[in-house]
């Protein structure tokens, strides 16, 4: 039984009294204080009636607001359907006052040239399709305005509107302004121009050789790095194909150094739309674009040439380091359009309206950023040719380079041209087709264990900027990972070297080393051979891969095998067993030559057809380099070492090895094109000091052949 005091409740009570009777009397002691909370109460109403009063005159403002920004939509769209019933005429005009070029072009130009005719003249052309592989990286935009009208009817609104309104508008994405309607006086065209820059039209890359190609390798998690969004085309554009190049000039301008653009704008003044015939187009190489403001026509040949780094940077934003170079910048293009006005606005509403019309990707206000004080990289072309500038002119005024979304890219970055811009892709490229996989989104993975090995690329990489990429130790294969910045990636590919598997793939060596200079050359033998080359005592020595079955990846590159059930089996029969990280056979190509030799038949046929699918299907990237050697005057044998399959990939390759014929060979390679790595360098620099006749001998050959080198072992 539990019993219960009645002490608690009458405790309780007392002091619910003792505490009553003390307000009370706090009460009665402090009249002062009462009247004191009174008047801050007083005071209180009185400042939340101003406010009220305030907040009632910054509504009827704001109703105020919306009724100008309402009247200016009307007249938007006015302004808008009266616009497009005049695009119908002055599209007509303009093409056939196009069409008057094209016979007087013709018949002076083109034939004089020996090349062929202007392709016939296409309206709405020249929408580029977007690169697969950076699609992954470029981010949803859930409030991405559907329509060209709606978003020309809010541009419109937004200009018109209090600076509040426009801040608060500023992260809406936006279409390309008004297409102009009126028909055109003065043309604006230019005359020829020699660019230093080369023109690839049959771009190879090139292929891969590690160690263990087949084992498989640690994955890392992507570096995502932001790419200009593809949208579609709102504004028509007007194209006409200019001749190509003629044969040979690839090779023969790839040595010069541009230290000054001619503007491509020239101005002429027309007096009559019939008078469009006269204009002396020249002997353009690449793509005429047209483009129309007001009452002017502007034609602009654009250099199209995949080695100039404004194409490669054409996605990418260029970010001034002020707001005084970046204003700068905008008023030196709006006085070599001859554009009256200084208005900002009015500058920036011209250039996009003349980029709608002359740039292959579609344009919005965000192009130009005043805000974030950035450029997108086809405006800044667009721009540079405008004003007859070069990337170097403005290499001091840009902070960095990077994708959309404003991460990775380079800082402060520098733009090399002529042979410094080959020499320093070469070696890039040495490194990259070696110990490196590109991502489809373009980082690069740069597999190497020496550290001094990765400065030394780290340092090469930085002629194009400050690039600090990071590393990752993989103690398990006692190497590192080293990601390089994306926009290093789009370099490469842009020259022809593919993301992915190069071992199945087979490329061959990009155009721009493979015909390059003597210095180009050397730079790309330098790299290569540091990575994965093999110097000994008396020789030279490396391997490259390619596959003749592509086993699990057969479907993803679309690889049909080239070897049958028989043939692998003979491998596995014939060859010997490799323990590792991946289980495997190795056919040596001496074993296989006895075994075509066999008595038993069943093996020598197998042998003979195998010996024939591999011969059949060489190694491009080796035989292109044993190519490259040769040309720097040293001999060089390549061929097939060893056929390997591995049961858990299904994969098939053939691994193919070059080396230098005789010590004397190896030596001259050592004195033209020294390795660039500390280690191998040390034993080549051993190999001559320990053989002076040879060496003596070796320099002789070099000078006889035209080869430049100097006495670096000295």
């Amino acid at each position: 039984m539990v019993e219960y005091s009645s002490e608690r409740p009458r405790r309780h009570r007392r002091e619910v009294d003792d505490i009553s009777e003390k307000n009370e009397v706090e009460e009665i002691e402090s009249p002062e204080k009462v009247e004191s909370e009174v008047k801050e109460l007083d005071d209180t109403i009185d400042d939340v009636g101003l406010r009220v009063q305030d907040a009632m005159t910054e509504l009827k403002a704001r109703e105020s607001r919306e009724e100008k920004i309402s009247q200016g939509l009307e007249e938007a769209i006015g302004e808008l359907r009266e616009m497009e019933s005049r695009k119908e005429t002055t599209e007509s005009k303009i093409k056939e006052a196009l069409e008057e070029i094209e016979n007087p072009v013709h018949d002076t130009e083109l034939q004089a040239e020996g090349e062929s005719k202007y392709d016939d003249l296409r309206e709405g052309g020249g929408k580029s399709e977007p690169k697969e592989e950076f699609e992954e990286l470029v981010p949803d935009s859930k409030d991405r305005l559907e329509s060209k009208e709606e978003v020309k009817e809010i541009k419109e609104s937004i200009n018109d509107a209090e600076p509040e309104l426009e801040e608060n508008l500023s992260n809406k994405d936006g279409a390309a302004p008004e297409d102009s309607g009126t028909r055109f006086r003065e043309i604006h065209t230019q005359e020829e121009f020699d660019s230093a820059q080369d023109r690839y039209a049959d771009i190879e890359s090139r292929g891969t050789y590690e160690d263990q190609l087949d084992e498989p390798k640690k994955h890392f998690e992507d570096i995502e790095e932001g790419m200009d969004t593809p949208k579609p085309n709102l504004v028509e554009e007007i194209e006409i194909e200019a001749i190509e190049d003629s044969e040979g000039r690839e090779k023969e301008r790839l040595n010069e150094v541009p230290q000054e653009r001619e503007n491509r704008f020239r101005v002429e003044t027309v007096q009559d739309v019939d008078k469009l015939s006269e204009l002396d187009l020249g002997n353009q190489d690449g793509t005429v674009r047209c483009g129309t403001i007001e009452d002017k026509m502007y034609v602009w040949t654009p250099d199209d040439s995949p080695t100039q780094l404004e194409n490669i940077y054409s996605d990418l934003y260029y970010y001034f380091r002020d707001k005084e170079s970046f204003d700068q910048y905008i008023r030196d293009v709006g006085d070599s359009l001859e554009i009256p006005t200084q208005n900002r606005n009015e500058l920036e509403k011209v250039l996009h309206e003349l980029a709608s019309q002359m740039l292959t990707e579609p344009v919005d206000e965000n192009c130009i950023n005043t805000r974030t004080k950035r450029i997108r990289g086809d405006y800044v072309h667009l721009m540079n040719d405008i004003s007859g500038k070069t990337l170097k002119d403005i290499e001091g005024d840009i902070s960095r380079v990077t994708g959309q979304n404003g991460h990775g890219g380079i800082e402060n970055p520098r733009f090399p041209h002529g042979e410094k811009l080959e020499v320093s892709v070469a070696r890039m490229a040495g490194t990259v087709m070696s110990d490196c996989t590109i991502e489809p989104n373009g980082v690069i993975k740069y597999a190497e264990s020496d550290k001094s090995r990765i400065r030394i690329v780290v340092e090469n990489l930085r002629e194009f900027g400050d690039i600090n990429p990071s590393s990752t130790h993989i103690e398990s294969e006692n190497h590192y990972i080293t990601h390089i910045p994306f926009v290093m990636g789009k370099i490469m590919m842009q020259r022809g070297v593919p993301s992915g598997d190069r071992t199945i793939q087979n490329p061959g060596l990009i155009t721009s080393v493979r015909e390059g200079s003597d210095r180009v050359q050397r730079a790309y033998t330098e790299d290569f051979i540091t990575q994965d080359g093999c110097v000994g005592d008396k020789s030279v020595v490396w391997r490259r891969a390619n596959a003749l079955d592509a086993g699990k990846k057969s479907e993803k590159y679309n690889f049909e095998p080239k070897v049958g059930v028989k043939e692998i089996e003979l491998i596995i029969d014939e060859g010997r067993k490799e323990e590792g990280n991946a289980t495997g056979w190795a056919l040596s190509w001496g074993t296989l030559n006895d075994l075509a030799e066999s008595s038993d038949n069943r093996i020598s046929r197998t042998a003979n057809d195998l010996q024939r699918i591999v011969l059949d299907n060489p190694n491009k990237l080796i035989h292109d380099e044993v190519d490259v050697v040769r040309d720097l005057g040293v001999n060089v044998e390549v061929k097939p070492s060893e056929i390997k399959y591995y049961p858990e990939s299904g994969r098939v390759t053939t691994i193919w090895q070059a080396h230098t014929t005789g010590e004397k060979e190896a030596i001259k390679l050592g004195i033209a094109a020294p390795p660039n790595d500390v280690i191998k360098k040390e034993k080549m620099k051993c190999m001559i000091e320990d053989n002076p006749a040879k060496t003596e001998e070796a320099m002789s050959e070099l000078r006889k052949n035209n080869i430049e080198f100097e006495l670096w072992w000295e």
